[in-house]
């Protein structure tokens, strides 16, 4: 006639959760049922939160739990993990402050040794990685040189896949294009000046997971999206934006050139601006880049409804010119 009742361990345990109350449930046979201490565990300062039956709720401030604290080994040698449990108790195991797993980063492309690579510390910079990889070949694209960066948040819920493919229907192009919610993210770096400068704030401090990319010089530029002929040509130094776009055979009707925009080899990118809200200032070019011009919004159609409203209209305008020249 009484309800179950269940007790919870969290924490740096192998099988956190909760599970069923026993009478005489012991926190030693507790941890050895949830499967024993994780390896980062630290057996001092087990923390168990007991509920209390007696709390003054007329006393600001007044305890509303009971905290239990155990100290004991990893090895649960000691007599204090002997102390029984209680129904509803939450059982908190710790982790060792003085323990820390190795980060590992990886970097590819024109370096002398590409591999994996496990941090020092946890300040580890780019410069300091770079020189471990045995520096730059000569056939790296330095300005090109970027950082992938894997998410710590990937929203990946059903409504916002409605909404991105819902946003993806009314701004489709002519390119091939695929909804994705990523799970990484470029960082763009200038690595010319990190390696210039070691240990200034934009030497970036590396995070598990990251991928340092070094491209091998690239000296052609692509041009993309709503042009009448998609390329990739080589890059010239005097040509502007505006001239890759001619070279493509320029912008269809379709295309909305003033939203242009160019995308750098480091993952960086820039768009066409307007001076005084009429001049245009195109971005600069630089070997590897992309130009990209997207296509115009779709302009909305007049529906059965509206279609009612206008006629409707004009046919109350027609009739009272009618009455006023009737007179």
């Amino acid at each position: 006639m009484r309800d179950t009742a269940d007790i919870t361990i969290n924490g740096a345990i192998r099988k956190p959760g909760p599970y069923r109350y026993e009478e005489g449930l012991s926190l030693r046979s507790l941890i050895l049922k949830a499967g024993g201490f994780t390896d980062y565990a630290t057996g001092t300062g087990i923390e168990i939160s007991r509920r209390k039956r007696d709390v003054d709720v007329n006393k600001a401030g007044s305890n509303i739990i009971e905290l239990i604290t155990v100290n004991d080994s990893k090895e649960l040698s000691g007599s204090s993990t002997d102390i029984l449990l209680k129904p509803f108790d939450i059982i908190t195991i710790k982790e060792d402050p003085y323990y820390k797993k190795q980060i590992s980063v990886k970097v590819t492309g024109e370096v002398l040794m590409p591999a994996v690579y496990t941090l020092q510390s946890r300040e580890e910079r780019l410069s300091s990685i770079i020189k471990r990889a045995g520096g730059l070949l000569y056939t790296a694209n330095i300005a090109g040189a970027k950082l992938v960066r894997q998410n710590k948040e990937v929203v990946d819920t059903s409504e916002v896949k409605r909404l991105l493919k819902s946003v993806a229907r009314d701004t489709s192009t002519n390119t091939n294009s695929a909804l994705v919610l990523k799970k990484t993210a470029d960082v763009a770096i200038d690595l010319k000046y990190i390696l210039d400068h070691p240990g200034s704030i934009d030497d970036i401090t590396l995070e598990e997971g990251d991928e340092l990319i070094i491209p091998r010089i690239n000296n052609t530029v692509t041009v993309n999206g709503e042009v009448f002929k998609p390329l990739e040509i080589m890059y010239e130094q005097h040509k502007s934006m505006k001239d890759y776009l001619s070279d493509a055979g320029g912008v269809t009707q379709s295309g909305k050139k003033g939203k242009a925009f160019v995308i750098y080899a480091n993952g960086s990118s820039a768009q066409i601006k307007k001076t005084l809200g009429i001049f245009r200032n195109y971005p600069g070019i630089e070997p590897g880049s992309n130009i990209f011009v997207p296509m115009k919004p779709k302009k909305e159609g007049m529906d059965v409804a509206k279609a009612g409203i206008f006629i409707s209209a004009i046919t109350g305008l027609l009739t009272a010119l009618a009455l006023i020249f009737s007179n």
